[in-house]
């Protein structure tokens, strides 16, 4: 699959103007190119760790991003369902890449049953202009509903030719909270 350039281009620079401070990845299907677009260094080891490290950057006070293809929310899934008990500091992002088609992994998996049975806010870019303005909106939305934002990337997402207007680069003010009944 050739992933056009305009798609991934309007979700790596939402998250960076929206405030991102963070990122971790497990790799798979583009996921490892929005994490490499955002400055991620290095990539986890398997999908838990990398979203327990986005959560404790987020926890910390730090914009956080987690992305990786879909069948990595079935590893992570405990996780995933604490962030939704007990919430989140910084706004934590959530960016599966799910390869409907298979064009590049052995099977199609669909995440969308997780937000029938967590609920939550799931974002699906229909234009590259949708994906710059769901990426950079979406650590304020985070913080606001105080639970994670999922942006699921389907392979007509990567397809789609487009262009972006960019808006202020926020800077995110990372405090941590010292409420400890919020996590225990």
């Amino acid at each position: 699959m050739t992933t056009n350039q305009d798609s991934l281009k309007a979700i790596i620079q939402g998250l960076k103007d929206g405030g991102c401070t963070f990122t971790s990845n497990y790799p798979g299907f583009n996921s490892h190119l929005i994490h490499f677009g955002l400055g991620g260094k290095d990539v986890s080891h398997n999908e838990k760790l990398a979203f327990n490290r986005s959560y404790g950057a987020s926890l910390s006070g730090r914009r956080s991003v987690i992305s990786m293809k879909s069948s990595g929310l079935n590893a992570c899934a405990d996780q995933f369902l604490h962030t939704y008990i007990t919430g989140v500091n910084a706004g934590l992002v959530i960016i599966l890449t799910e390869d409907l088609d298979m064009e590049s992994s052995p099977e199609s998996q669909d995440s969308r049953s997780y937000r029938d049975i967590f609920g939550g806010l799931w974002l699906e870019p229909a234009s590259v202009s949708d994906g710059y303005v769901f990426a950079y909106n979406s650590f304020d939305w985070s913080e606001k509903t105080d639970q994670p934002i999922v942006i699921r990337l389907t392979n007509n997402y990567f397809r789609l030719r487009g262009k972006f207007q960019r808006k202020e680069m926020k800077k995110p003010i990372g405090k941590l909270v010292k409420d400890r009944n919020k996590f225990l």
